[in-house]
């Protein structure tokens, strides 16, 4: 999500080093972010991890190397970090565009612009075609499993929300062969919905997963996803 420490790191994650492949990358959003990019206003960065409370996972720039700090350079090496302070104390750098793209407030506070946050998504999506954006508020808010778990994340191709553990069962029909003397086939279409949505719930009950967690989530929901395909080609038989 946009608050993550290591949001620069992960925005340019394939554009950067070409390291991921086979995955979408989206960035997690909500209305708090793009209220603050069309105000070009600030937002902190908190730890994602522990049970402390909220101010106590609040990055500051004790958090961050300092420029001009004793072994500065030794350690900038050895950690590669996305961030850094400036000489001054007074500024929050992307080390791999050199761009000021935050601020530490009075009390040490790490302040992001989410302007810049939001412009860097952009830069790196036209280079590599990704991150995307994805409105997690959104998404937890019309979660008709909540039962199962919030949801957190994505599928690897992006189709299927899912919580933590969570997986999906795809398929498709192709509508091109359903198209009989250049009509659409409703009965032959209606059929195979019937065996798709079937033949998916059965692929739950029959495959291996790596993980209990990832077993106990699959049979909770039974997530399953028909879709479409061919669609320009049954236009095509249809004139």
């Amino acid at each position: 999500e946009y608050w993550h420490p290591d949001i620069f790191e992960f925005i340019s994650e394939k554009a950067r080093t070409g390291g991921i492949v086979n995955f979408n990358l989206s960035v997690g959003y909500d209305d708090n972010f793009m209220t603050k990019v069309d105000e070009d206003g600030y937002f902190r960065l908190v730890n994602p991890k522990g049970d402390a409370p909220l101010e106590e996972r609040v990055w500051t720039s004790k958090n961050l190397l300092r420029k001009g700090e004793t072994d500065f350079d030794k350690d900038y090496r050895e950690l590669s970090p996305s961030l850094i302070v400036s000489k001054d104390g007074t500024e929050v750098i992307n080390t791999y565009n050199d761009e000021v793209v935050g601020k530490v407030s009075n009390d040490g506070t790490v302040l992001i612009s989410a302007k810049k946050v939001f412009d860097y998504i952009v830069e790196n999506a036209w280079e590599d075609g990704c991150p995307g954006m994805i409105h997690v508020e959104r998404l937890r808010d019309q979660n008709k499993t909540r039962n199962a778990g919030e949801v957190r994340a994505t599928n690897p191709c992006g189709e299927q929300p899912l919580p933590p553990f969570g997986a999906c069962n795809l398929g498709a029909i192709n509508l091109a062969s359903c198209v009989e003397d250049g009509k659409l086939n409703y009965e032959e279409l209606d059929k195979r919905i019937d065996s798709g949505v079937h033949f998916l719930d059965n692929v739950i009950d029959m495959s291996k997963f790596p993980f209990k967690k990832v077993y106990e989530s699959v049979h909770a929901t039974r997530r399953i996803g028909l879709g479409m395909m061919g669609f320009a080609d049954m236009l095509l038989d249809m004139n």
